[in-house]
């Protein structure tokens, strides 16, 4: 789950940029959600817009690092050990971008495949795993980059049984059908199979 969780959360916050919903790489926004509150109070027109500013900064890294908190969590419940002998279905989820789940504008579709299973990879190889992936978002599914999609709401979705123990922020929704009739689709295979055309694949 650490890889699958590294790499999805990898992926989200490259579409959250690269689709103009927060104003500046992920990260860097986290790092300044948590500096220091910026100037002190005063009357002036710059101060407080930019107290606006750092307010719902705040407020985004908190919401996602509260959903990135319990992905890895998600998942073990989504694929529980045992996988490496080929008993459990591959990992299948969605990276949604529009104003519902009804109306999707980009999907980003992402299918892992179970392996054998490893030692929890350290903090370099998630990172090297992560640009790995970018890189490959940009050759396979550049195309997206110029989409004009407007403010969105960003949906991460996971395939699971529906006995899962799915924690908090996730919730079942058994009878979800993604309408794609409209919507831009990128496919993100993590894992096994060569690349095909329209998909990105990475080796784990």
């Amino acid at each position: 789950p650490s890889r699958a969780g590294a790499l999805l959360e990898a992926l989200a916050k490259h579409v959250l940029y690269i689709h103009g919903q927060i104003p500046g790489p992920y990260d860097a926004l986290a790092a300044e959600a948590l500096g220091p509150s910026g100037p002190a109070p005063g009357r002036c027109r710059k101060a407080s817009r930019r107290r606006t500013m750092l307010r719902r900064t705040r407020k985004l890294v908190a919401s996602f690092d509260l959903l990135f908190g319990a992905l890895p969590r998600a998942l073990a419940a989504v694929q529980p050990p045992g996988s490496a002998h080929g008993g459990s279905p591959p990992l299948v989820a969605a990276l949604v971008l529009g104003g519902s789940l009804a109306s999707p504008r980009a999907v980003f579709l992402v299918r892992g495949h179970a392996g054998p299973t490893a030692a929890a990879p350290s903090a370099a190889e998630l990172r090297g795993l992560q640009r790995r992936l970018v890189r490959e978002l940009v050759r396979v599914c550049g195309d997206l980059a110029s989409l004009r999609l407007g403010l969105c709401r960003l949906h991460l979705l996971l395939q699971a049984p529906r006995a899962a123990p799915l924690p908090s922020p996730f919730r079942p929704r058994p009878a979800l059908r993604l309408k794609l009739r409209r919507a831009h689709a990128c496919f993100v295979e993590l894992g096994a199979p060569p690349a095909e055309a329209g998909s990105a694949s990475l080796d784990e």
